[in-house]
């Protein structure tokens, strides 16, 4: 005869009460249940704000030089790669010159971006910019 097995004499001697609760739930009275009231609105003008009060900031209208600038930096490079595929050599004058107007297009766009620094009122934290 075989030695039995370790776990099967641990089941053997497990001593479990279970106790399987009824499959019928059971049946309480019904309360009425009362709405919540909703919370207090505050209308005091007085009340510090949560969030930084930032006055809205209109686009600006299209200045002439912008506009110039934009082309200055689109029309030089699409010119030389238009060029380019017909395989027409641009004279060296021109390349320079439209290298020269691409530079001056890129740094008049740069001075004309708003100054972020010291002087805002918010700076360093401005949070996230739109």
């Amino acid at each position: 005869m075989t030695d039995p097995d370790p776990f099967d004499e641990i089941v053997e001697h497990l001593d479990l009460d279970w106790n399987v609760p009824d499959a019928e739930p059971s049946v309480q009275p019904e309360r009425p249940v009362e709405p919540t009231p909703p919370p207090p609105v505050i209308n005091d003008p007085e009340a510090e704000p949560f969030y930084r009060q930032v006055e809205s900031r209109e686009p600006k209208p299209h200045r002439p030089g912008v506009l110039l600038a934009w082309l200055g930096i689109l029309t030089g490079p699409v010119v030389i790669m238009l060029t380019g595929l017909i395989h027409f050599i641009l004279p060296r004058p021109l390349l320079l010159g439209l290298g020269l107007v691409f530079v001056a297009s890129a740094v008049y766009l740069f001075s004309q971006l708003p100054e972020r620094g010291p002087a805002e009122p918010w700076w360093p934290d401005d949070g996230a910019q739109l």
